[in-house]
């Protein structure tokens, strides 16, 4: 029962996907044809989707101040990108061609856009480090 579970799930995304790849011919933004909902809840559910079901639980269980920080921090962030952000960086995008941050802050901004690139990979990584450095101190109080 359970592998003809497992089979079914996965023939049904394997028809989805194939389905959607004909529709819109573009993986990483649908084409542009997908109503904006849809990318939106796509980017969220792929944001979230492990620290939300396995890392927050974990951190609540840890410090639960903690954990209500984190995760209200990340609800006023995603509103903030929604109503602020998102619609304008669409557009923008649209207009120049591009299809990831540093993609369109090079040709926004003019300049190589190998160290545009380079710079992004940075910022990503030093946000990343004093991201993951709290829950390093956590886990060793254990």
């Amino acid at each position: 029962m359970v592998v003809a579970i497992f089979l079914s799930y996965f023939l049904l995304i394997l028809v989805t996907g194939i389905i959607s790849y004909r529709k819109t011919r573009d993986f990483s933004l649908g084409g542009r044809k997908l109503p904006f909902f849809v990318i939106a809840l796509s980017e969220k559910a792929s944001d979230f989707s492990a620290w939300l079901l396995l890392g927050l639980p974990g951190l609540a269980y840890v410090d639960p101040v903690a954990a209500l920080c984190a995760g209200g921090g990340c609800m006023m962030g995603t509103i903030f990108n929604w109503i602020f952000i998102a619609e304008k960086l669409r557009i923008e995008s649209f207009k120049n061609s591009s299809n990831t941050l540093p993609e369109f802050f090079a040709k926004k901004f003019g300049g190589d856009e190998r160290i545009v690139k380079n710079i992004a990979v940075f910022v990503v990584s030093l946000f990343f480090l004093f991201m993951f450095l709290p829950r390093l101190w956590a886990w060793e109080r254990f």
